[in-house]
């Protein structure tokens, strides 16, 4: 008798649900960058269907929208996640002011945050970024451009966060090694017509343009018809607008994360028939850390999680081999240096 009580106690235990937790993730699902929320939750939704399928721990994603650009979506959205919801991490934001918005959130509430977007540095001791300092990114831009004898520079970027962050240091880097910002323009989604931007860019004579587009190509594509003649810099996003800008990416210099071809890239292709990208990688790694660290520490305690993803030190990534580095406060990745001819975007040796 007793044999078969064990053996039916044995039997539901197999048959009992496994422990489920609910997990927020915010970013641009709508809006002019929905295509940057596209990639996000790829990335996302694949780390959750890896983690799930060997974990005892099983996830559950709720979203929300902040249309990158919208900062009471970002705002009520975190709360939301944070208060109505009652996640144990948020994955998000990706866009630059939300970043920050979530930075000084996580800071007051204590929410355990991982973002795979923009990284302004240390925001709170319980939000981690998975993505390099934005400073890093901007500082070799503006040295390719010193570098080339460059030294009068213009910049046009978006008018946020995010593309202030850019400009101001380019600007700091160029004046620091004898250059001179000549030029420095902004755009908004609200209005996409730069012509006037680009003719006071123009009449301003600068060696070169760097600019930060987070549209899809179209401010290229503008460029191109004013035919500016100069060299022009810009940043790893324009890999996914080549479609859209077509020849007027042509020349195009830029930095971008040094990747590793791993596992990921196959099963990648495997689920979802397409090559990935820098955010599918850091929106991969973001989850897969969150998930792993709500696992290490059944507490579900903050700043457990967040000692747990500081502790990592060649982690398997995305992209390839991971430390943590206490003074980025995120995973800093080397960089290769590209530029955009024949429609390909080459490596520079």
């Amino acid at each position: 008798m007793r044999s078969w009580v064990f053996v039916a106690l044995l039997m539901l235990a197999a048959c009992a649900p496994s422990a489920q937790v609910k997990v927020g993730v915010i970013g641009p699902l709508t809006g002019p960058t929905a295509f940057l929320g596209e990639f996000l939750r790829e990335g996302v939704d694949m780390a959750a269907q890896d983690f799930n399928a060997r974990s005892g721990l099983q996830v559950r994603l709720v979203y929300e929208d902040d249309k990158c650009i919208d900062n009471a979506a970002a705002a009520s959205g975190l709360r939301r996640l944070h208060e109505v919801e009652q996640v144990r991490s948020i994955i998000g934001p990706f866009c630059g002011t939300p970043v920050q918005i979530a930075g000084a959130f996580s800071n007051e509430s204590g929410a355990f945050i991982v973002s795979p977007g923009d990284n302004f540095g240390k925001m709170s001791s319980t939000m981690i970024n998975t993505r390099y300092l934005i400073g890093k990114e901007a500082q070799l831009l503006a040295g390719h451009a010193i570098g080339q004898g460059w030294t009068d520079v213009a910049t046009l970027t978006y008018d946020n966060a995010w593309g202030q962050r850019y400009r101001d240091e380019v600007k700091e880097y160029v004046e620091q090694h004898g250059g001179k910002i000549v030029a420095a323009e902004t755009y908004t989604f609200g209005d996409l017509d730069i012509r006037s931007q680009l003719t006071k860019i123009k009449g301003a004579a600068p060696d070169a343009l760097i600019v930060i587009d987070g549209t899809r190509g179209e401010l290229f594509q503008q460029i191109q018809q004013l035919d500016l003649g100069i060299p022009l810099l810009s940043e790893w996003e324009i890999e996914t607008a080549g479609n859209v800008a077509g020849p007027a990416l042509e020349g195009v210099t830029y930095f971008t994360p040094t990747i590793s071809t791993t596992a990921f890239d196959t099963a990648f292709k495997d689920r979802y028939g397409k090559e990935p990208n820098v955010i599918h990688r850091d929106s991969y790694d973001a989850a897969m850390l969150a998930f792993l660290a709500l696992e290490a520490c059944p507490n579900r305690s903050p700043s457990c999680m967040a000692e747990y993803i500081r502790s990592k030190k060649e982690y398997a990534g995305a992209g390839g081999a991971l430390t943590f580095d206490e003074t980025t406060w995120s995973f800093d990745k080397p960089f290769s240096q590209k530029v955009v001819r024949d429609a390909q975007f080459v490596v520079v040796e």
